[in-house]
């Protein structure tokens, strides 16, 4: 009961979030329908104007007896039957004729509008017409046709005429405020349903809650954008450039500390063993962030000072070498083929406790060779030399290249990138990996716009000033080790 009540608490929540967000989108839609009925009604509704009169029903015996209490009570009780006489087509084409047929008797009937006064015998006529002129001769012909026409359907009927028809000097008011506050709240209304469809027919991953919940899939981290991203374009143009994501000495706080509660993450998601731990990255498209996420991993965990290797196995489209400006030459392809031994693939310290082997030659078959055992045993012998091997391959839903590397590896990690990343992508992707029987350690989330939140929310208080002022960026043996040697210099 309670986790029903917590998920529709959750959902309104995020109905809430995404109309807030859409909030310029609602008040742009609100401004132009609130302009639009201000315009219709200034330069395309017509003046109205509208004559009205009072007629009072009675008995002819009340004028010679006075009025009796039966006498209101009967006409108050026939004052609808009076009313509707007043709409037969018969009096309305009289009142056509001699108003000079300039409308038909339907037309009147629909000019024309009548009502009991609070429910008394008065009974009230208005009719509303482009012309005051016509409206007023149409009023005043309908009051004056009346008075005949009860006394001849209506025996002993009369009706008299108290209030005259007057001739309407000015236009109605066109009600312009209030059709225009009605505009406004249905442009309200219309930018909500908008955003509310759209969210809900959005099928990318917008939270890492959605992984871990849906997929039971427990999330190693999440980073946010470096630099704010204000559209898809500029979404699209970060991915391209993703080289430029590359932990560096110019990498921002924030990043560096993401990846190191990631370490820390897979450091106890996978059990100690003698061997080494090989960890498969890969993803449910392209431009999620793997290879980046290999790359910075592989460096992250190179920083504790233990020997760390890093496997270029996306044959198809290498990025490893691109990444880390180093050539691609000789690699996996090659090691595997047999053409030359995996020790003499290595890149050496590219950079500090990091090796790296390149993907080689792209072959025409790279799912194939990944099915020789030559790869198994390679992989067997490099763990014997290196604490952790991370293996980048390419999109697990794309091609079969990564489903058959799992067979050779401790555990997987799946990259998802907040409004790229397909929901049913990432479900195919989950399923593949589970289908391979390979340990899933987890997920993680780049561009997660809440950490960004979260970030902006301690970055305003004093607790994130005092805390990035008194913070070095760096990591912290480099920080100690710059303590050290400047207590030996003195």
């Amino acid at each position: 009961m309670n986790e029903d009540k917590d998920v529709s608490l959750f959902d309104l929540r995020e109905i809430l979030q995404d109309i807030w967000k859409g909030k310029f989108f609602i008040l742009a839609l609100m401004i132009v329908s609130s302009l639009t009925m201000a315009i219709r009604v200034e330069f395309f509704v017509s003046e109205k104007y509208t004559a009205d009169g009072v007629l009072y029903i009675h008995s002819q015996n009340q004028q010679d007896s006075g009025v009796t209490r039966n006498d209101i009570i009967d006409a108050r009780v026939m004052s609808t039957t009076y009313m509707e006489t007043l709409k037969l087509r018969s009096l309305l084409m009289e009142v056509s004729e001699e108003t000079g047929n300039v409308y038909s008797w339907k037309q009147i009937r629909n000019m024309m509008k009548i009502s009991s006064v609070n429910e008394t015998e008065y009974i009230s006529i208005s009719v509303t017409a482009n012309d005051p002129k016509m409206a007023y001769k149409i009023a005043k012909c309908i009051c004056e046709k009346a008075q005949g026409k009860f006394s001849e359907i209506f025996k002993g009927g009369e009706a008299t005429i108290v209030d005259e028809v007057i001739y309407p000097k000015s236009a109605d008011s066109k009600g312009g405020l209030k059709k225009v506050l009605i505009s406004l709240m249905a442009g309200a209304v219309l930018g909500i349903l908008i955003i509310v469809v759209i969210n809900l027919l959005d099928r990318r991953l917008r939270k890492s809650e959605e992984i871990s919940k849906k997929y039971n899939i427990s999330i190693l981290g999440e980073t946010m954008l470096s630099e704010p991203v204000k559209n898809r374009k500029d979404k699209k143009k970060h991915i391209h450039n993703e080289n430029n994501e590359i932990i560096n000495e110019t990498t921002d706080f924030n990043t560096i500390e993401a990846y190191k509660t990631i370490r820390t993450n897979i450091m106890f998601s996978v059990p100690k063993q003698d061997k080494g731990q090989v960890i498969v990255i890969t993803s449910a498209i392209p431009g999620e962030g793997k290879t980046t996420t290999s790359i910075n991993l592989a460096l992250t965990f190179a920083r504790m000072g233990v020997k760390v290797l890093l496997i270029d196995c996306d044959l198809r489209k290498p990025r490893v070498h691109r990444y880390l400006e180093i050539e691609r030459g000789i690699g996996v392809s090659n090691v595997i083929c047999g053409y030359i031994e995996a020790d003499n693939a290595i890149r050496r310290n590219v950079k500090e406790h990091l090796d790296v082997i390149t993907a080689g030659d792209i072959p025409p078959n790279p799912a194939e060779l990944f099915e020789n055992q030559s790869f198994g045993k390679m992989i067997e012998h490099l763990q014997d030399e290196y604490e952790y091997i991370f293996v980048d391959t390419p999109p697990i839903t794309v091609v079969t290249d990564a489903i058959v590397a799992m067979k050779n590896c401790t555990g997987a990690i799946l990259v998802a990138r907040q409004g790229i990343t397909i929901t049913d992508l990432f479900a195919n992707a989950v399923a593949e990996a589970k289908k391979s029987k390979v340990k899933i350690l987890g997920a993680i989330f780049h561009d997660s716009t809440e950490i960004q939140s979260k970030h902006n929310y301690y970055q305003r208080g004093k607790y994130g000033y005092k805390y990035k002022r008194n913070y070095d960026y760096r990591y912290g043996d480099e920080i100690e080790t710059e303590k050290k040697r400047d207590k030996k210099n003195g």
